[in-house]
């Protein structure tokens, strides 16, 4: 999925009408890792009505106590909402997420870490660092290369110290595993079997001076004004 970030919307959005108008059958269709690409194409659109659609699901999907993204809906919905504009519900978002643990499951990691990042949590760099380097070990050791090499690059950003600057150059010399099965279709949603998504966010300013995305893409989609 190198840029057809429209293709990718199109699917998904195909793929949940596939699925069935109840809100059971929509909270299954999240059940597939797919689902965390979803979001991240909502988030680069970035039109009034893709915000509106990724703050919906994450309401939905923080009512289901037992579904494996329900513990990363809070910040992203935080960050939704910042871009949305609602600064009433986000003034004390850095706040809210300061020394938070970071609990999700495999490639959802993703939306939570990144989630932090945008919004700038309350010191970051303490808490989040020491948690990134165990998730970078997790996914090194299991092979998800591509998986490592986000988390590694965001350590870069965090803290720019050597041994992490050398941990990202380490994933960038290994082959790419996905940590998903090639289930790409229409009508079941899946990533990409050749060039999965790399997301690379540029730290945002802190509420209220986030009106609009503040996050930038590899391969040059810039979304920051």
């Amino acid at each position: 999925m190198t840029g057809h970030n429209d293709d990718a919307l199109a699917y998904y959005r195909l793929s949940l009408k596939a699925a069935g108008k109840t809100q059971s059958a929509q909270v299954d269709w999240f059940e597939t890792s797919a689902a965390v690409l979803y979001f991240f194409a909502l988030l680069k659109a970035g039109s009034p009505v893709d915000h509106e659609e990724a703050k919906q699901y994450c309401l939905l999907l923080q009512k289901q106590p037992d579904h494996w993204l329900q513990g990363n809906m809070g910040p992203l919905l935080a960050v939704v909402q910042t871009q949305q504009g609602q600064l009433s519900k986000v003034l004390n978002a850095r706040e809210q997420f300061s020394d938070y643990g970071v609990t999700s499951p495999g490639v959802a990691v993703l939306l939570e870490i990144y989630s932090l990042y945008w919004l700038d949590a309350k010191d970051l760099d303490r808490w989040l660092v020491p948690q990134l380097v165990h998730r970078y070990r997790d996914a090194s050791q299991a092979n998800y290369g591509w998986l490592a090499l986000e988390i590694a690059e965001l350590l870069v950003r965090l803290q720019a110290d050597d041994i992490y600057q050398e941990m990202a150059e380490a994933c960038g010399n290994k082959p790419v595993a996905s940590p998903w099965p090639r289930c790409y279709s229409a009508k079941r949603p899946g990533n990409s079997p050749s060039a999965p998504w790399r997301i690379s966010p540029r730290r945002s300013p802190p509420p209220p001076a986030l009106p609009n995305p503040a996050f930038g893409w590899h391969g040059g989609y810039g979304l920051a004004p």
